[in-house]
């Protein structure tokens, strides 16, 4: 996971119009060991940054996954859709703020914090 994060923080454009990587590492995040799921976590944090501000379809599926990953029992899968959000479809974007606002409440408090 962390070499994909790595050819994404090096070289965004390759992912950007993709989002099968970051459903498979959100995937990940809700199916694999502790372990990976910290390296799947850290791979997203390096790929977000290649989706930023995403316009049409990705944005629509960008939009649906991170809806999915808030709504999860998993504490670790909703950290990771909020820091997603705020990074990749920034506020003012209403989804993003509608987000954050059900975040907010979160019983976990980094991912309050992070709403």
């Amino acid at each position: 996971y962390m070499a994909l994060g790595e050819l994404a923080r090096r070289a965004p454009q390759l992912f950007a119009g993709d989002t099968s990587i970051p459903r498979g590492l959100f995937a990940a995040l809700s199916t694999r060991d502790l372990g990976c799921r910290m390296a799947a976590q850290e791979a997203l944090a390096l790929l977000a940054p290649a989706f930023h501000m995403p316009t049409g379809s990705v944005r629509d599926e960008l939009e649906a996954m991170l809806a999915d990953a808030a709504r999860s029992e998993a504490d670790h899968l909703r950290f990771c859709a909020v820091h997603w959000a705020v990074r990749v479809l920034p506020p003012p974007h209403l989804p993003t703020v509608h987000l954050c606002l059900l975040a907010a409440g979160d019983s976990r408090a980094d991912t309050a914090g992070a709403a």
